[in-house]
């Protein structure tokens, strides 16, 4: 149990008394710390909870960082300055 890096326990509370079942997942929560992984699997709703909270889940990403601010594209030279090409009609 020692060198083991996943560890399944399969209903470790299901014959203990409500001391007992506090050491068992503080001892969850120092097997994580140490770098292993348990996995209990639990019958009811609540121990799967308490399971789930024992187990040090990753911290969050960082934030993305600030967006740049973009400059504004500058108009092609044969653009006039509204913002249209220039129209030459046709004069044939």
């Amino acid at each position: 149990m020692r060198d083991a890096q996943i560890l399944i326990l399969d209903e470790p509370t299901s014959a203990l008394d409500a001391q007992a079942e506090h050491d068992l997942f503080e001892r969850i929560r120092q097997l994580t710390e140490g770098g292993q992984t348990p996995q209990p699997v639990q019958a009811t709703q609540e121990q799967v909870a308490q399971a789930i909270a024992a187990v040090t889940a990753p911290e969050p990403p960082p934030p993305p960082p600030p967006a740049m601010p973009m400059e504004a594209p500058q108009a092609p030279p044969e653009v006039a300055g509204d913002g249209l090409p220039d129209f030459q009609p046709d004069t044939k």
